[in-house]
């Protein structure tokens, strides 16, 4: 499981990596992906041979170093962690309070913290949490695509190499 878990978190930080190198180059949103099992899902309007060209560049930014490339500030972890943030902000505010009042400030509160905070606590998760920059030995081993009007949705197979 946690080897899994490991994979997946990988991969996840494959396609940040990937997602910022197209970016850099002029592909524009739509722009998404997720994390699976041996490669990740890319959604956008680039093309199959810009995907692989920017799958590629961002392994080898990933193997050089720049692992930064792992952590986006588009991510939906960081959606997730400013929701939490004003969950538990709000709450913790409001306390048992039945006040309307009472609750609509701390609510209020709680999505100033969120907003404040959102994008640092966000890749902070990601960095320890749901990404890793590790791809020594890995490759690009395969892309598939599907075109769907104007958006192409790209699997990106990667693995590690064998020697």
């Amino acid at each position: 499981m946690l080897g899994l878990l490991r994979e997946i978190r990988s991969q996840h930080g494959r396609e940040h990596a990937t997602v910022a190198v197209l970016l850099e180059r002029g592909v524009r949103p739509p722009l998404a992906g997720n994390a699976t099992p041996g490669g990740f899902l890319l959604y956008s309007r680039a093309s199959t041979e810009e995907v692989r060209e920017a799958a590629a560049e961002a392994l080898r930014r990933l193997q050089s170093g720049e692992h930064r490339l792992a952590v986006s500030p588009y991510c939906g972890t960081n959606i997730l962690v400013a929701a939490l943030m004003a969950l538990v902000v709000s709450s913790v505010l409001r306390g048992r309070s039945k006040s309307v009042m009472k609750g609509m400030s701390s609510m209020m509160f709680g999505i100033m913290v969120a907003l404040t905070f959102r994008r640092r606590v966000g890749e902070l998760v990601q960095e320890h949490l749901t990404t890793l920059p590790d791809s020594d030995g890995v490759s690009v081993r395969r892309i598939k695509a599907l075109q769907i009007g104007r958006v192409s949705i790209h699997w990106v197979g990667t693995g590690r190499d064998s020697f």
